[in-house]
């Protein structure tokens, strides 16, 4: 089960709708190895931990060097040069803590 997490646009860093599903440890190693933006990501210093429920299937990534929560948007990898250009990344939160405080909790969601 991943819980869900909606966020209003006016209520978080990126200005536009966040709806989320935290990932599972599985689902994180997943995304890390076999899914872009996750392969290069993690070689950036990212961390998978959610991902999309609106369909747009750009995950969220929790950004080492500060501790922030970014999504990176698909379109801005190049899985061929294993680079991540910067205008794909979303700051969405400054941390995990304010993330939940700015989310309400939608409920749990079956795996």
């Amino acid at each position: 089960m991943g819980l869900t997490l909606s966020i209003a646009d006016d209520a978080n860093e990126s200005g536009s709708d966040v709806e989320l599903k935290w990932m599972t440890a599985d689902e994180m190693i997943e995304e890390a190895t076999d899914a872009y933006p996750g392969i290069v990501a993690v070689q950036h210093g990212y961390l998978p931990v959610a991902m999309c429920m609106e369909g747009s299937g750009d995950p969220y990534f929790l950004r080492l060097a500060d501790g922030a929560v970014v999504r990176i948007l698909h379109d801005f990898v190049d899985a061929d040069e294993e680079e991540l250009d910067p205008e794909g990344i979303e700051l969405v939160a400054r941390s995990i803590a304010k993330l939940i405080e700015m989310a309400e909790i939608t409920g749990p969601t079956g795996n």
